[in-house]
């Protein structure tokens, strides 16, 4: 779904960090309503089947997804969320090694308090909030598949 010339455009605060690596590039509106539509699959001949072998094609509309605008505002909020979340867990970094190991030390002696600066926090959220059954978890789900195996 991407290019070539697409994949040329990191943004300079992505461009380090190997957990941002890891992950697909951003997608344009385009690509993201190909990557999440599913389609039902249709055969104009299994208009002649018998009855109860159609009744088994119309349980395939289980499958079919098509994204709306609000699908598509999702997909671009949860990948700005990931990515922006990645900025300051950047393992090449001599800071985010630091903050590692006063973590592990405050771990092995027991003593969560001690030490360690305040850090500046990357992590947003957003609360997906909506009437039972207008599609939230699908939606999520879609999403999910587009993000691929990391």
């Amino acid at each position: 779904m991407t290019t070539t010339a697409d994949e040329d455009l990191t943004l300079p605060e992505y461009r380090d960090n190997p957990f941002i690596a890891k992950l697909p590039p951003p997608m344009s509106t385009h690509d993201a309503l190909l990557a999440m539509a599913a389609p039902p699959a249709f055969n104009a001949a299994e208009r002649d089947y018998p009855a109860h072998l159609r009744t088994h094609c119309i349980s395939r509309l289980k499958g079919y997804f098509e994204p709306l605008e609000t699908h598509l505002s999702l997909e671009a909020k949860f990948g700005l969320l990931i990515r922006q979340g990645y900025l300051c867990r950047n393992p090449t970094t001599a800071d985010y090694t630091r903050r590692v190991r006063e973590g592990a030390t405050r771990v092995f002696e027991k003593d969560l308090m001690a030490g360690g600066r305040s850090v500046r926090s990357t992590a947003s959220s957003f609360a997906l909030i909506g009437c039972s059954g207008i599609g939230k978890s699908p939606a999520s789900i879609v999403w999910q598949t587009t993000m691929g195996r990391m």
